[in-house]
């Protein structure tokens, strides 16, 4: 698969260890009702494209596994078949213009799994040598939430913090030989989405 960059994985690596801690300990007669309301979330997470950005996403393929079959024009032109076995679910999307202000905080609609939220993004630091710009923001009233997006033209690597779930974006790279797509695909991934069972018994066997 194609390579996320390194700052991205380790703040997925961060909320691993986050989550499989939180597994370790649970009361049991907490089951039940956590199985509940997990039941409920994954309804939701599923009939809802992962992160949309309003106004500049354009929703390619959505709730994808890794055994899903890929139009062929896109297994011709990206390489997806690295894709790990722990990652359950993820989106295929292409973003056009996003419209930023780098001279005034930006006020974004956005939807994570159908609800709708505000982001705020304001410009951080100089324009990169390759013409790429970041934001840094929050997403609406969610406390301890962030975010963080490199954007050049339709081109996009971005990470979503929330209290409970990591979002992560990233531009797919396309196969040696292959023709130049016209915009280029992203996949997007949520940590709700990653199978962290057989780490967890790992974590508890230590």
């Amino acid at each position: 698969m194609h390579k996320l960059r390194p700052q991205l994985w380790f703040a997925l690596l961060i909320v691993f260890s986050i989550i499989i801690g939180g597994c370790i300990g649970n009361e049991s007669d907490n089951d039940a009702t956590q199985n509940g309301v997990q039941g409920q979330n994954e309804e939701k997470m599923i009939s809802h494209p992962i992160f949309e950005w309003e106004g500049a996403t354009e929703i390619v393929l959505t709730n994808m596994s890794r055994d899903d079959e890929i139009p062929a024009k896109i297994a011709d032109t990206y390489d997806l078949d690295g894709m790990p076995e722990t990652i359950e679910r993820y989106d295929l999307v292409r973003f056009g213009s996003f419209n930023l202000d780098s001279e005034k905080t930006n006020a974004v609609e956005i939807t994570i799994h159908g609800d709708e939220y505000e982001m705020t993004l304001d410009k951080m630091g100089p324009e990169k040598s390759d013409g790429a710009l970041s934001y840094v923001g929050e997403i609406g009233d969610e406390i301890n939430s962030s975010s963080y997006f490199e954007i050049k033209d339709d081109q996009v690597s971005g990470m979503i913090v929330l209290p409970e779930e990591i979002i992560l974006i990233e531009s797919l790279k396309s196969k040696e030989n292959s023709a130049s797509p016209d915009a280029p695909l992203h996949l997007v991934l949520s940590t709700d989405n990653i199978d962290l069972s057989s780490r967890a018994g790992y974590a508890e066997m230590g």
